[in-house]
C-alpha cells in the first residue's frame, strides 16, 4: 500500500480517538443581574502566555499573540526568563522547555539557541527583537510582563534601549516595595501580582488592598483560588483586580459578577461585534507530525488517560515496547527504534469516584522510515 494511504489512515484512527470538544464560538455566559444589554461591557480578558493557538496553550509564541490579536484581545500576558547571554526570551521556564520544544535542554540556552526554536514544532518564539517589531506592527497591543522571581531586569532594558515603549508594557510586579522602583523607570500602569509575594506580606486583605490603592497600583492580579478572599475589600478600596488563568466561562461570569476587572485565559474571549463570551478552544490539538533534524515523526497511537498526580508532561523515549495490530500483522515496537513519547496536559479535569482526575494525551509517535516499513506489509 501507498505509504501516504497508510499515514492518511493513521491519522484517521487517532482523529476517531480523539477527545470531542464543543466547536469555537459564544458560551452561555449567567446574567450579571443587573438588566444590561451587555453583561460583559467594561470587562477584560488577557491572553495567558500569548493566548492559545490551534489548541495550544502557553507557548508565549508569536502565533498566540496573533491569533489573540485576531480575536479582538489587545491585552497580552508573556513571561520571560534570562537566556545564556544574559538577555531575554519569551517563555515560563527552562526546566519546561522540553514540553514545548522536543529535546530542548531543560536549561538557559543562547539567545541566538532559543530564537531558533519552533515552539510545538511549529511556532516562532518571541525574542526581544521580534516583540518589538510586533509592537511597532500593532499600535493597539499592550504587553503584561510576567519577568519571574522579582527580576526586573528585562524592565530597565526596555527603559533604556526602547523608552518610546514603556507605556505599551504594563510590568507585574511581586512586592508593594517595587512599585515606587519602577516607576521611577517611567512606567505608568503597573499591576501588583499576588502568587509569588510571600504569604505573610498578603494575610490581610484589607491592608493588600490600602497599600494598593496608596501606592498607585494600576491593578491586582491573584489566583482564582483566592479571589473571594479578596474581593470585597479591592471594591471597596476601589483598586482593579484580575483573576488567573481562568478557562471555565461560568467561572468567568461568577468572577465578573464579584466586581474583577478581567481575567487571564489561556482560551476565552468576548467576541466582537456580539460581546459575547466565546472559547477558542478547549484542551490541546490532535496530535500532528513533527520534524527533528530532518526526519518526520508521526503519530502511531494516542489515547486519553487519566492520571491524578502529574503535574507536567514531556517528550520522552517509551519505557517499554509498543505493541499494535494492522491488517492482521501484529507488530512490536521497542524504544530503540527511535519512538518518541509525549504526555500533553488536556486542561480539562473530571470528577472520578477518587477526587479530580487530569486528562493527558498519551501519543506514541514513529519516525517516517518505520512508518514506511509498515505500509509495505499491508
Amino acid at each position: 500500500m501507498n505509504p501516504i494511504l497508510i499515514l492518511n489512515r493513521i491519522a484517521a484512527l487517532i482523529a476517531s480517538a480523539a477527545l470531542s470538544f464543543p466547536p469555537a464560538g459564544a458560551v452561555p455566559s449567567a446574567s450579571s443581574g443587573s438588566g444590561a444589554s451587555d453583561p460583559w461591557a467594561g470587562f477584560t480578558v488577557v491572553a495567558h502566555a500569548g493566548g492559545a493557538v490551534d489548541g495550544y496553550f502557553g507557548s508565549n509564541s508569536v502565533q498566540a499573540a496573533q491569533a489573540s490579536l485576531a480575536r479582538g484581545i489587545t491585552l497580552i500576558e508573556l513571561d520571560f526568563v534570562r537566556d545564556l547571554d544574559g538577555g531575554f526570551a519569551c517563555a515560563h521556564d527552562w526546566e519546561g522547555q522540553p514540553n514545548r520544544v522536543p529535546f530542548a535542554p531543560a536549561k538557559p540556552v543562547s539567545g541566538a539557541q532559543f530564537a531558533n526554536y519552533r515552539i510545538y514544532c511549529k511556532y516562532s518564539a518571541f525574542n526581544i527583537e521580534r516583540l518589538v517589531k510586533f509592537l511597532s506592527e500593532n499600535p493597539d497591543l499592550r504587553i503584561i510582563t510576567d519577568t519571574k522571581e522579582g527580576d526586573y531586569g528585562l524592565l530597565e532594558m526596555i527603559a533604556r534601549e526602547y523608552p518610546q515603549l514603556t507605556a505599551r508594557f504594563i510590568p507585574q510586579v511581586y512586592a508593594f516595595a517595587d512599585l515606587g522602583k519602577i516607576k521611577a523607570l517611567g512606567y505608568k500602569d503597573i499591576i501588583v501580582t499576588l502568587y509569588a509575594m510571600p504569604p505573610s506580606d498578603r494575610a490581610d486583605p484589607a491592608a493588600v488592598a490600602d497599600s494598593a490603592r496608596r501606592l498607585g497600583a494600576w491593578a491586582v492580579t491573584l489566583p482564582d483560588i483566592e479571589a473571594e478572599k479578596y474581593a470585597a475589600q479591592l471594591r471597596e478600596a476601589g483598586v482593579d483586580f484580575y483573576v488567573h488563568t481562568i478557562n471555565d466561562a461560568a467561572r468567568c461570569a461568577q468572577l465578573r459578577d464579584l466586581g474583577a476587572a478581567g481575567v487571564y485565559s489561556d482560551s476565552l474571549y468576548i467576541e466582537k461585534p456580539s460581546g459575547h463570551l466565546a472559547a477558542s478552544c478547549r484542551g490541546e490539538a490532535p496530535p500532528e507530525p513533527f520534524v527533528y533534524y530532518g526526519q518526520t515523526y508521526y503519530p502511531l497511537q494516542s489515547a486519553l488517560i487519566g492520571l491524578g498526580d502529574v503535574t507536567g508532561y514531556t517528550w520522552s523515549a517509551p519505557d517499554e515496547s509498543v505493541s499494535f495490530e494492522r491488517n492482521g500483522i501484529k507488530y512490536r515496537l521497542f524504544p530503540g527504534t527511535n519512538l518518541v513519547r509525549r504526555m500533553s496536559y488536556q486542561g480539562a479535569d473530571t470528577v472520578a469516584p477518587g477526587g479530580a482526575v487530569t486528562i493527558y494525551r498519551d501519543t506514541i509517535y514513529a519516525p517516517e522510515s518505520i512508518i514506511k516499513m509498515i505500509a509495505a506489509n499491508d
